[in-house]
C-alpha cells in the first residue's frame, strides 16, 4: 500500500511537466506498478498456498486422530462383544450344562446326515435293482410253473398212451393166442385125417418099393419107423411144409404149457420162424 501511494504522489508532481516528459513518467510508473502488483500476487498466492497446505495438514492430522480413535473404539467394542459372548456361554453353561454336548451331538448328526445322503441314493438304486431282479425272478418262476404243468400233462398223456399201448398189446396177444388156439384145435381136429392119409401114402410107397421101384430108403427100415416119421418122409415138399408148421405150433403150445411166463418169447420165436419158413 505504501508503494502505491508513493507512485500516486510522483504521478501528481509529474503533471506540471511538459507532455513528453509526462508520457515517459506515466510509462515508467505503469511498469513499476505492474511489477509491484506481480510481486504482491505471488506473495498472496504463496501465502494462500501455505495456508491451504497448513489447513490440509491439520485436516489430515484430525482425520488420522479420528480414525485412530474409531479403531480404538472398534477394538474395545470387539473385546466387549467377545467378553459378552464368553459371559453368555458361561451363563448358558450355568443354566444348561448339557448344551455344549447337545451342540456337539447336533454337529455330529449334521455330518452323519451329509454322509448319509449319497448312501441313501445308492440304497435307492439298489432297491430299484432288487425290484427288477424280483420281477424277473417271478417271471422265471411263472415260466417254470407253466413248464412243470406242461410236463405233468405230457406225463399224463404218455401214461395214458402207455396204458392204451399195453391194452392194445394185450388185445393183440389175446387175439394171437386165440388164433393159435384155433389153429391148434384145427390141427388136433385134422390130425386123425392127416395121419390116415400119411399112413396110406407110406404104405403105397412101401408097396412100390416091394415091386422094385426106386426108393431113397429100404422098406424094412421105413416100416420100423413110427407112422408120423414115415408119413413126413414120404410126403411131397408142400405137405412136408404143412406138417413142419403143425409141428412148430405143437411145440409152441407145449412150451407154453410147461412155462407160462415165456409166452411172449415163445410167440416172437414162433412168428420169426414162421416168417423165415414162408
Amino acid at each position: 500500500m505504501t508503494q502505491t501511494n508513493a507512485g500516486a504522489g510522483t504521478g501528481a508532481a509529474a503533471t506540471t511537466e511538459p507532455p513528453q516528459s509526462n508520457e515517459m513518467v506515466l510509462h515508467t510508473g505503469s511498469l513499476s506498478f505492474s511489477s509491484h502488483m506481480s510481486k504482491e500476487d505471488e506473495e498472496m498466492t504463496r501465502s494462500a498456498l501455505s495456508a491451504f497446505k497448513a489447513k490440509e495438514d491439520e485436516i489430515d492430522k484430525r482425520r488420522m486422530e479420528v480414525r485412530e480413535r474409531i479403531q480404538a473404539q472398534l477394538g474395545r467394542v470387539e473385546e466387549e462383544t467377545r467378553r459378552l459372548s464368553t459371559i453368555r456361554e458361561e451363563l448358558e453353561s450355568m443354566a444348561d450344562p448339557m448344551r455344549k454336548e447337545v451342540s456337539m451331538v447336533r454337529k455330529k448328526i449334521d455330518s452323519v446326515n451329509k454322509e448319509l445322503k449319497p448312501l441313501g441314493s445308492t440304497v435307492q438304486k439298489k432297491e430299484r435293482e432288487y425290484k427288477e431282479a424280483l420281477d424277473t425272478f417271478n417271471e422265471k418262476n411263472r415260466e417254470k410253473v407253466q413248464l412243470i404243468t406242461k410236463l405233468m400233462e405230457m406225463e399224463q398223456l404218455v401214461g395214458e398212451s402207455e396204458k392204451l399201448r399195453m391194452k392194445k398189446l394185450e388185445e393183440l396177444s389175446k387175439s394171437i393166442e386165440s388164433v393159435l388156439t384155433n389153429s391148434y384145435l384145427l390141427i388136433r381136429f385134422n390130425d386123425s385125417n392127416s395121419l390116415d392119409e400119411l399112413t396110406e401114402l407110406n404104405d403105397k410107397m412101401c408097396d412100390d418099393e416091394i415091386q422094385g421101384e426106386d426108393a431113397s430108403e429100404p422098406c424094412l427100415a421105413r416100416k420100423r419107423r413110427k407112422e408120423t416119421e414115415r408119413s413126413s418122409y414120404a410126403l411131397s415138399p408142400k405137405p412136408r411144409k404143412l406138417v413142419a408148421h403143425r409141428v412148430k405150433v405143437w411145440e409152441f403150445f407145449t412150451r407154453i404149457e410147461d412155462d407160462p411166463t415165456q409166452n411172449n418169447c415163445c410167440l416172437c420165436e414162433f412168428l420169426e420162424a414162421d416168417e423165415s419158413s414162408t
